[in-house]
């Protein structure tokens, strides 16, 4: 490219633009939407997730998963089923995006140490919203694991190494670690 074209070409469009002053009011007009409109109006976070939960376990460790889910910011239990041929009306009705089955021995399982999986469904009619749903689910699961193993190393005796920590502002604060056994979602933490 030669230089002397572009700055040609610079020039014939500034003086266009200084002409048409309709057309210097959406070179501005337009970026400032879009800036107001994805910085306000547009938002991709989830929140109060619509989920409906089948509790056919029905103990006081399935009674605090469902407590605590709702009182999660990301999901809002709508209703508790007492069948899962229900689940399918909800989904399919959009009163309802995720739904949580908890099968009848889950808490015996946990108890004894044992993989315990939970049936989670996701409406993935926007296949966006089901992914992060999804992502939530995830990321509650395993932060209820945790507290799952905390509690059992609690009650094994082993007490949490704190070491201290500096993340990237480079502010200095504590970590709580646990030495001991680790659990994979959905299972309960070992003796082993």
């Amino acid at each position: 490219m030669n230089p002397v074209r572009v700055q040609a070409i610079i020039r014939k469009e500034f003086y266009h633009l200084i002409r048409d002053y309709r057309s210097l009011y959406l070179a501005f007009a337009i970026p400032l939407l879009l800036i107001l409109l994805f910085g306000y109006a547009l938002s991709l976070d989830v929140d109060n997730v619509e989920t409906v939960v089948v509790d056919q376990d029905r103990t006081d460790l399935s009674r605090d998963f469902i407590r605590r889910l709702d009182a999660s910011p990301y999901f809002h239990v709508k209703a508790h089923l007492k069948d899962t041929r229900l689940v399918a009306d909800w989904l399919d009705r959009d009163r309802a995006t995720v739904a949580v089955v908890i099968p009848p021995d889950w808490t015996e399982k946990l108890r004894s140490d044992r993989e315990a999986p939970l049936q989670i469904l996701l409406d993935g009619s926007d296949p966006n919203f089901a992914n992060i749903a999804r992502g939530y689910v995830n990321a509650f699961v395993e932060q209820y694991n945790g507290k799952l193993l905390s509690d059992f190393l609690s009650r094994q005796g082993v007490e949490p190494i704190r070491a201290p920590w500096r993340g990237a502002s480079g502010s200095g604060s504590t970590r709580t670690w646990r030495a001991g056994t680790s659990s994979s979602p959905g299972s309960s933490p070992s003796s082993s």
